[in-house]
């Protein structure tokens, strides 16, 4: 066979390459700028290390794109950083697709070239953050009467924006016990208020304060993630209210005299000290123990001993219950009325009749005056004759028999006597 030549053709090609696609998490940002992020993104050969060319990145929203950006290919590996607002507004909790594409590099000498190549990743939205903002609440102890009705209000917060949907629960923590106490649904500007009902919490909750756990949980399906806070529940004592009690002793009695002292609160019967103070003029004399007097179902009768010398008059009396550890402290004002010692109707009957007969016949005789006095016990003579009788018939009204024109006839005669000659005392 002759010789003979044909020409023919080597093609030589880009490396093929493969993009391991790399994936993002972020929180869900309802309005607010979308977070900065970054998506790592390898690029891989069968014919060595890829360097050089780039890798850029698209999210698909529905049918909407967006470029999220592009990173050079070093070593194998490009990182792309998304800027942060740079995502759509209120993309919803959710999987998106990335498409993640490498565009390849034509070398010379040395280095490879490497042809494009695509991957599709993903971006993960979980739900937002939240953080509860713990409500308090104060109510008065109630003893064995049902626990009263309040609210507690909650606030619910996160970098996402206003939290408006879900609902808060609040429980009761007690003595290793939970007591649920309600829910509400969050209103527009975050915040819940719980209403408890009467009657809900346990009976006999003592002075003090108590944890409320507060836990936020959104819709299904919703944006935001649950979240818990501790809030407090504190019990003051009760108020309470003395009713005062009032005695009334004769001059020169010391006693043992009774004041009667009821105290009450609405939240049932009592239970505690009272002690009672005298005020006489400008100083204060304790007729109690300081302890004070034990009240019994919320009342008590208190025996007290008076100072000697008071005089005839009306005195007040501060009773004042001491309070303990679950009824508040509280005082009012009764009175101790000192009033004259009765005089018999048969001896005031005498007594009368003699002055008025010795005024009667001898207008001067001021001895016969302080006599006539002396009947109604040093109270001030009656001014004029209605007075007089007035007075005869309030203090004496059982004096029958007694001339009361001749008593009275007397004592105006008498006044005459006390303008013309003032008695000396």
């Amino acid at each position: 066979f002759a010789s003979s030549s044909a020409l023919g053709t080597l093609t030589v090609v880009t490396d093929p390459t493969s993009v391991v696609a790399g994936n993002a998490t972020i929180n869900y940002y309802g309005t607010s700028p979308s977070s900065a992020f970054v998506v790592p993104v390898t690029v891989n050969s069968p014919d060595g290390t890829v360097s050089g060319g780039t890798v850029s990145l698209t999210l698909v929203s529905g049918s909407t794109k967006t470029p999220l950006g592009k990173a050079s290919v070093a070593g194998g590996n490009a990182y792309v950083s998304v800027s942060a607002g740079t995502l759509p507004p209120n993309l919803q909790v959710g999987n998106y697709e990335l498409v993640e594409t490498y565009s390849g590099v034509l070398s010379t000498g040395a280095s490879n070239s490497f042809a494009g190549s695509t991957a599709m990743g993903t971006l993960t939205i979980t739900t937002a953050p939240t953080s509860v903002v713990p409500g308090n609440a104060t109510l008065n102890y109630y003893d064995n009467t049902p626990s009263p009705a309040f609210t507690i209000s909650v606030g619910v917060n996160s970098p996402a924006g206003t939290v408006n949907t879900g609902n808060v629960a609040v429980s009761l923590v007690s003595d290793n016990t939970t007591t649920p106490l309600g829910t509400a649904t969050l209103s527009a500007n975050g915040t819940a208020t719980i209403n408890v009902a009467a009657n809900t919490l346990p009976a006999n909750l003592q002075v003090g304060s108590y944890q409320l756990v507060e836990t936020y949980t959104d819709a299904a399906g919703g944006q935001f993630a649950g979240s818990t806070a501790n809030g407090t529940l504190t019990i003051t004592t009760a108020p309470t209210s003395v009713v005062p009690g009032n005695a009334m002793i004769t001059v020169g009695t010391t006693g043992p005299v009774v004041v009667p002292v009821a105290v009450n609160s609405p939240a049932g019967v009592v239970s505690g000290n009272v002690v009672i103070t005298l005020v006489n003029g400008n100083s204060t004399i304790l007729l109690t123990p300081p302890s004070g007097v034990p009240l019994s179902g919320g009342r008590a009768l208190v025996s007290v001993t008076l100072p000697s010398g008071l005089s005839i008059g009306t005195y007040r009396l501060v009773e004042t219950y001491l309070g303990n550890g679950e009824f508040a402290g509280s005082s009012a004002v009764g009175t101790l009325s000192v009033e004259p010692v009765p005089v018999p109707v048969a001896a005031l009957k005498t007594a009368i009749d003699a002055a008025a007969i010795v005024l009667m016949s001898n207008p001067a005789a001021e001895a016969e005056l302080r006599l006539f006095a002396n009947v109604f016990l040093h109270y001030s003579i009656p001014s004029t004759i209605p007075d007089l009788i007035a007075a005869i018939q309030f203090f004496y009204p059982q004096t029958d028999g007694l001339g009361l024109a001749a008593i009275a006839e007397g004592m105006f005669l008498a006044q005459d006597l006390m303008i013309e000659n003032p008695p000396s005392h």
